[in-house]
């Protein structure tokens, strides 16, 4: 039988950021330089980095989730930076605590 979940441990699981109180306008998107999304997303993965959450609004990325290590965190932080399009990167990563 397998045991049940709390209803915190649903919500680490489902949630990207359930500690976050920040969402974007709708308008956001719309207002999102062309092709900057797919570029974060090409940068990430040439990189190596699967799977890490990203919103992005006008030329602001918002990185968050958790992450392994502090290495891990800064290496996420400069290829995003180095996105061409990318005005500014604030992190809400996580490291283990």
């Amino acid at each position: 039988m397998k045991a049940s979940r709390t209803y915190d441990e649903i919500t680490r699981l489902t949630v990207p950021d359930p500690d976050s109180s920040f969402r974007p306008p709708l308008s956001g998107e719309a207002s999102t330089p062309s092709g900057l999304r797919d570029r974060v997303i090409d940068a990430l993965e040439a990189n190596g980095l699967f799977g890490i959450a990203f919103e992005v609004i006008d030329a602001r990325v918002l990185v968050r989730g958790d992450v392994r290590d502090a290495a891990t965190r800064d290496r996420i932080e400069r290829v995003v930076a180095a996105v061409d399009g990318v005005e500014s990167v604030e992190s809400r990563l996580h490291l283990p605590t």
